[in-house]
């Protein structure tokens, strides 16, 4: 709807088990340069092992839009 909506919590996760859940954002410079309010999210996947034949990687954004949350997932292929 193009609001304004407020991010929570990012999780990333390896067959339902998470990898790695970032919930307190500031703003900054992403490794690409842009400006971004959350930051350092994007940092938190480099350095770790590649992907694994067979699982099944998600990323869950929970945001909060007029004082309701929700929270909407994406599988990683």
């Amino acid at each position: 709807s193009g609001d304004k909506v407020t991010v929570e919590d990012i999780t990333f996760t390896d067959n339902n088990k998470t990898l790695m859940s970032v919930g307190d954002f500031e703003e900054g410079i992403a490794e690409d340069g842009e400006e971004t309010v959350l930051y350092p999210f994007s940092a938190e996947f480099y350095g770790g092992d590649g992907p694994k034949k067979g699982h099944i990687y998600k990323v869950h954004v929970t945001w909060k839009d007029k004082g309701k949350s929700h929270t909407d997932s994406f599988r990683l292929k």
